[in-house]
């Protein structure tokens, strides 16, 4: 896949379902591409402003080590990707009056008929990787 993507909510879902309808071995090169270089296969992937390029690589090694396994790890299994970031004027101003901040989790919600659970098969599970960027606002 040589496509970029715009680096939203929207431009990662497409990606999502892009990827997963090109088949096994296209994830798999993918898998490969984002546990070989992170940062690379980020900027090639998804369209990046300056700001949110320096902001990326300033994350550092290991981070982007963990972000590449897990991102590696839930195109494995098509768990869902989600992205949460903010945009607007908040991005124009002084890293130091307003740091960024980058988090990634796991959530995991359960649902089952009736909304009463009589085994563990009654329950539905849905798995997703969620990615949230954010300005602080000094407020620590």
């Amino acid at each position: 896949m040589n496509k970029q993507f715009s680096f939203t909510s929207t431009g990662v879902q497409q990606w999502q379902t892009e990827l997963y309808q090109q088949g096994t071995t296209a994830v798999q090169n993918e898998r490969t591409l984002i546990e070989a270089d992170f940062i690379t296969w980020l900027f090639a992937r998804f369209t990046l402003d300056a700001d949110q390029q320096i902001f990326a690589q300033d994350l550092g090694t290991p981070t982007h080590q963990i972000y590449a396994v897990a991102i590696s790890n839930a195109l494995e299994e098509q768990t869902p990707i989600v992205l949460k970031k903010e945009d607007g004027d908040k991005s124009k101003k002084d890293d130091y009056e307003h740091p960024k901040f980058s988090q990634m989790r796991y959530q995991i919600t359960s649902s089952s008929d009736n909304d009463t659970i009589r085994s563990t098969a009654d329950t539905e599970q849905k798995r997703e990787l969620i990615f949230s960027l954010y300005y602080l606002d000094g407020q620590f």
